[in-house]
Formats: structure tokens, sequence, C-alpha cells
């Protein structure tokens, strides 16, 4: 398996079942700053958070639907260990797990 090193330098390993680390392309970030815009008409506000990726398989092709169920129970499992981590930080308030699935 050819490895693409994230932006931040690391390489991931060279992994065999799901694997998981953090996006390097993350639509919410930890250190993001904070700000606040209410002008009457338009109103927003900075979030913060944490945006992980969850690899299911060293085989990026495969989707839930193609692989087998011990391998599914793993990739169900990482999702649930994600989910209990990530809620239990204070500063998080919401849990969003997702498939990405390009064409």
């Amino acid at each position: 398996m050819k490895k693409y090193p994230q932006i931040n330098g690391e390489v991931n390993p060279d992994y065999k079942d799901v694997f998981v680390f953090t996006n390097d392309f993350a639509a919410l970030q930890n250190d993001s700053p904070s700000f606040a815009v209410n002008d009457g008409l338009f109103k927003a506000q900075s979030e913060t958070g944490i945006c992980k990726v969850i690899c299911f398989s060293p085989d990026h092709s495969k989707s839930l639907a193609q692989m087998e169920v011990e391998d599914i129970k793993k990739v169900v499992n990482a999702w649930q260990k994600e989910y209990t981590e990530l809620g239990a930080i204070e500063s998080i308030n919401y849990v969003q797990i997702f498939e990405n699935k390009g064409l």
C-alpha cells in the first residue's frame, strides 16, 4: 500500500484493520480563534472541535456493504470508542459520525 504523508509531515503506519487519525483539513479545530458577529441581520459565532478520519480498511475502495461481518464490527467498535471519547470532552457538545463516500 502506498503511504501518503499527512499535512503535518507524519506518515500513516502500514495498518491492517481500522485506523483512526485527526483530519488534516478539518472543518473544526480546537485552536480556532474565538469571534462573534451580531449586526441585527447577520449572526455568527466561532466553534471549535475535532475532526477525525476512520479508515475502515487498508483497501479504501471498500464500503461497509463489501466488508466481512467481523471487519464491520471493528468499524462499529471504532465509532463507539470515538463517540465516547470525543463526547467526554467538556468543550464538545455534539459528535457526528458519517461516511463520506465519493463517487
